[in-house]
């Protein structure tokens, strides 16, 4: 069991690494309101996550959250980076 958290958190980090390669653009256009309301949303999710599903999967409820944490922090970070570059 505690190998599936370790997986689903190995996962998480790459979607950490993600984010941080697309925040060096958001960093480039001092987009630091932008950048805060992200990580809150994100950190909103994870904690809500973790907190509603404990019941149903137990210990990897809180890797989950945080993976499902981090992938909206990447996904938003990507969108939101792709709009301010120019290609």
């Amino acid at each position: 069991l505690g190998l599936d958290v370790v997986k689903i958190i190995v996962y998480a980090f790459a979607c950490f690494g993600v984010y941080q390669l697309s925040f060096t653009v958001l960093d480039y256009y001092k987009l630091n309101e932008l950048r805060t309301k992200i990580f809150y949303v994100g950190a909103f999710i994870n904690v809500v996550f973790s907190i509603v599903f404990i019941d149903h999967f137990g210990i990897l409820s809180p890797a989950y959250g945080t993976l499902l944490g981090f992938g909206v922090i990447a996904i938003c970070s990507i969108f939101y980076s792709l709009k301010y570059l120019e290609f």
